[in-house]
């Protein structure tokens, strides 16, 4: 039996379209970007997206023809940002010290000088 579908015309390869257009620039720009996109997304271990768009429109040149613009925005993944932990006073304020843990009084040491003060490691 034959296929229903014989008479409709077969769609052209969107890929083979690609790799043509602009002499093959586009495919190239295309395939660095999501060679980046694929890197970054890797490295941080969060989504990026590309997206791609097709523009076609009658050409305003050549009777006929059609001029078909491909255009692709990339949206990496970003950095985290930077954190740091921070307690609320009394007064609602952020402190980097936690208002409920005591503070100790750290003094400066001084190197003892006596010999008799200090231990062999050795002994």
């Amino acid at each position: 039996m034959p296929d229903q579908n014989d008479d409709q015309p077969r769609p052209r390869d969107f890929a083979s379209v690609l790799i043509e257009h602009s002499g093959g620039e586009t495919h190239d720009a295309l395939s660095d970007a999501l060679h980046r996109l694929l890197a970054a997304v890797d490295e941080h271990g969060r989504k990026g997206s590309m997206t791609i768009t097709l523009t076609a429109e009658p050409s305003k040149f050549s009777n006929g023809a059609l001029a078909i613009a491909v255009a692709h925005t990339v949206k990496p993944p970003a950095e985290p940002p930077a954190t740091a932990l921070f307690f609320l006073d009394a007064d609602g304020n952020p402190t980097r010290n936690d208002p409920r843990q005591p503070q100790l009084d750290f003094r400066e040491a001084t190197p003892a000088t006596d010999p008799a003060t200090l231990r062999s490691v050795h002994q």
